[in-house]
């Protein structure tokens, strides 16, 4: 179904049975309302990707975004689509992505079980367990703010905030931290 999208009938659409009903805007192309049997409305983009594959993501839903911003959220994301980016693919590689801590699991089994003498490792998977995952441990590689953050964490752990860190645990801890750049290279 094509209407003209406004705050007025987005509310005042509901879906009938226990199908997803589909609205798509008059206005901008691809972009909709689906309003599932449950009663929630969110906005969504339809495109085809370079390969010409159909596909679809959910910009938000509504009462969290209102109509001008979801369309702003499209018009942004048409624009990547037009410079060959794949939102959807995106989105599915940022859940995909490898954590900082996969890769420290790795780097663990890898480089600290391996490489390193006994009471150093004892130090490393220390500073991994007690400062290094609780900061950013959660953080996808795939993130660009990812090299940043391993770099803050470093200057934070390497200028002394954290306590009882003696000057040898700093620059074992400056190791750790940029080794899970060099694994994922």
């Amino acid at each position: 179904m094509k209407a003209k999208l406004t705050k007025r009938f987005i509310e005042n659409l509901a879906a009938e049975g226990s199908r997803d009903l589909w609205v798509w805007d008059t206005e901008l192309p691809s972009f909709g309302v689906r309003v599932k049997p449950s009663g929630v409305k969110a906005y969504v983009l339809q495109y085809r990707n370079m390969r010409r594959q159909s596909r679809k993501i959910t910009i938000g839903r509504r009462g969290v975004l209102t109509l001008e911003e979801a369309r702003r959220v499209a018009r942004q994301n048409l624009a990547a689509i037009e410079r060959g980016e794949d939102p959807a693919n995106d989105r599915q590689e940022q859940r995909d992505g490898l954590s900082v801590t996969d890769l420290a699991r790795r780097f663990d089994e890898e480089h600290i079980a391996v490489r390193v003498k006994p009471t150093t490792q004892y130090l490393y998977r220390l500073l991994l367990r007690r400062f290094i995952l609780p900061v950013i441990g959660k953080l996808r590689i795939v993130d660009k703010p990812v090299v940043s953050e391993l770099f803050w964490a470093r200057a934070r752990l390497s200028g002394g905030e954290v306590m009882g860190c003696t000057s040898r645990r700093r620059r074992l801890s400056g190791n750790i931290l940029l080794a899970p750049i060099h694994l994922h290279r």
